[in-house]
């Protein structure tokens, strides 16, 4: 089975994985509190409620998908994976495709399909 990843960075596409689009924050952890993904590519910069907010909401759940972020600066990266970023990259450099792909596998902690976070709703 494909892993699937929330996506909040337009444009973006990965083969092999089950992609599910959030146009904004508000969308993303709308999705996150209603539905299991094995990921999350974040666009930190991404209105109204951006990427920043959506990984101070569920970065610390207890169980949670791994976080990919895009930041705006190499200056950001620090605070992202502060803030519970599995994994940073800069927006408009030639992304990892390999270590991306890797970042989206399944957690191997996670025993349920569909764990619920901490704070989400059922």
């Amino acid at each position: 089975m494909a892993p699937r990843v929330l996506v909040m960075e337009p444009g973006f596409r990965l083969d092999g994985i089950e992609q599910v689009r959030a146009p904004d924050g508000e969308a993303a952890v709308g999705l996150l509190q209603r539905e299991w993904f094995d990921a999350v590519i974040l666009d930190l910069r991404r209105e109204p409620l951006d990427g920043w907010c959506v990984l101070s909401a569920i970065g610390c759940w207890p169980a949670r998908p791994r976080l990919v972020a895009i930041v705006g600066e190499r200056g950001d990266i620090a605070r992202a994976k502060s803030l519970g970023a599995d994994r940073c990259t800069v927006a408009g450099t030639r992304l990892n495709l390999r270590a991306l792909h890797a970042a989206c596998q399944p957690h191997p902690e996670s025993n349920s399909p569909n764990p619920t976070p901490s704070g989400a709703r059922a």
